[in-house]
């Protein structure tokens, strides 16, 4: 997730992520001075779904995601709990369904001429589509 204060946005420019994070946040900010009234920012930490990923094809993301996912959204004090320790609850908290990124997008942007103000999606809502 990139936004304002977020951890991969503090990472130091020696680390191979330091552009992939800064590179996220400058595009947000130019989609909103670019379409103040009309855009959608879908913020989701990591996406799993029933792709497999790797050379081999071996890591079924779902079956890592959906369990992580739970633990960091579905059990209740414990998931706070978690939540609380640095970098790691903040993307335990984060994960959500490809499809529900995919509806989520497909859905917030609306019918044409519909849109009238900017939409930003944090994890939490993309996982209500």
């Amino acid at each position: 997730q990139v936004y304002e204060g977020s951890a991969g946005l503090k990472i130091p420019e020696s680390v191979p992520m330091h552009g992939y994070f800064q590179g996220k946040y400058r595009a947000e900010k130019e989609l909103v001075r670019g379409f103040p009234n009309n855009h959608v920012i879908l913020r989701p930490g990591f996406i799993y779904g029933p792709r497999a990923a790797g050379a081999l094809g071996i890591l079924p993301l779902h079956l890592l995601g959906a369990p992580l996912s739970f633990v960091g959204t579905g059990m209740g004090p414990v998931s706070k709990v978690i939540g609380r320790i640095p970098f790691v609850g903040k993307e335990m908290e984060s994960m959500v369904p490809v499809d529900s990124v995919g509806r989520a997008m497909v859905e917030s942007l609306g019918k044409e001429g519909e849109m009238d103000r900017g939409i930003t999606l944090e994890a939490e809502d993309i996982r209500r589509f």
